[in-house]
């Protein structure tokens, strides 16, 4: 199970004999008494939260697989919903993994090894890990947007989001397929592999979105009541909202763990909660803002798509000022 597994979170020099005693009293087949309290909230606590993940990543996987079926063959992209797609599709691959994780753990009852448990792990890691630089590309492109509307665009390259999700595709793999490929030729876990990909996440991902973020909060409020806040911007300022505080928790725990050398295991479960909660909302956001309609409703998940992403296929007034002007 990818929270409360060993070898996801073995320490980089030091820390064994705390898991061991941790892990003497979590599990259920441990030597302690069931009527030890610690040990009975410690049990209670993994089964709920590990329940409560299952029904995430279910119905979050329904949500996105809704939203990669409709962007991928259904609807017509653009390079904004390209982004979009490859995050579904991000998002789709975390919830599907940590579910089968969870439901090993749960037939299991007792800590998950192996070389299937470190695939699966590592491909965690690496869904997450796209759907970070995604969210990252996203919120650039949305200050880009906003902040040089011309530039963007009358200038902005075509084949750029295409381009641009391949190279972070590539990139997200690296350091899982590096500790995979590492974990095969020696079957020992690397920590160090984690302990960079986390300060990569932790350290350059998130304060970037945290400036788009406000970049983009500082907009939506100072336009006049003339000005349309369209629902796209919306979307992406609560996608970036709830990234910030779902992913927060876990990129904190992991690096808390790996450089401060902090006990982190017993609070690692919510922070893997977060995680499939920040992989689940989008779809509903997606929803909620793009039901309705000017006079009505909109019936469907196509045409709620469509609503939600048509201020991106219409031209602004300085794009077509821009398109009428010779450069």
């Amino acid at each position: 199970m990818a929270i409360f597994s060993p070898t996801s979170l073995s320490p980089l020099n030091v820390g064994e004999k705390y898991y061991a005693a941790f892990n003497a009293s979590a599990y259920p087949n441990s030597s302690h008494s069931n009527d030890d309290p610690e040990f009975v909230y410690k049990t209670v606590t993994m089964y709920i939260v590990c329940v409560s993940i299952i029904i995430v990543c279910i119905l979050g996987c329904l949500g996105n697989g809704t939203v990669i079926w409709l962007l991928g063959f259904r609807i017509q992209r653009t390079p904004f919903t390209t982004y979009i797609l490859n995050l579904a599709v991000a998002d789709f691959g975390l919830l599907a993994v940590d579910l089968i994780l969870e439901i090993r753990w749960l037939q299991n009852r007792k800590q998950d090894e192996g070389v299937a448990f470190e695939f699966f792990e590592d491909i965690f890691q690496f869904m997450y890990n796209a759907g970070q630089f995604l969210l990252t590309a996203i919120s650039v492109d949305r200050c880009v947007s906003v902040l040089f509307p011309v530039w963007y665009g009358c200038h902005r390259p075509p084949r750029l989001s295409i381009v641009l999700c391949a190279f972070i595709w590539v990139l997200s793999f690296f350091l899982p397929g590096t500790h995979f490929i590492l974990y095969l030729a020696v079957k020992e876990y690397h920590g160090s592999v984690r302990l960079y990909q986390y300060i990569e996440n932790g350290f350059f991902c998130l304060p970037l979105i945290t400036v788009s973020t406000l970049i983009l909060f500082i907009k939506v409020c100072f336009k006049t009541q003339q000005q349309k806040r369209g629902k796209l911007i919306i979307v992406i300022l609560l996608t970036l909202f709830f990234f910030i505080f779902l992913s927060f928790p876990l990129n904190a725990f992991y690096i808390g763990h790996y450089v401060f050398h902090i006990p982190t295991l017993h609070r690692l479960q919510y922070g893997y909660l977060c995680a499939t909660l920040n992989s689940s909302v989008n779809p509903l956001l997606y929803f909620v803002f793009g039901r309705r309609k000017r006079g009505g409703h909109v019936k469907g998940m196509k045409a709620i798509l469509q609503n939600i992403f048509k201020e991106e296929e219409n031209p602004t007034e300085e794009v077509e000022t821009c398109a009428l002007s010779p450069l």
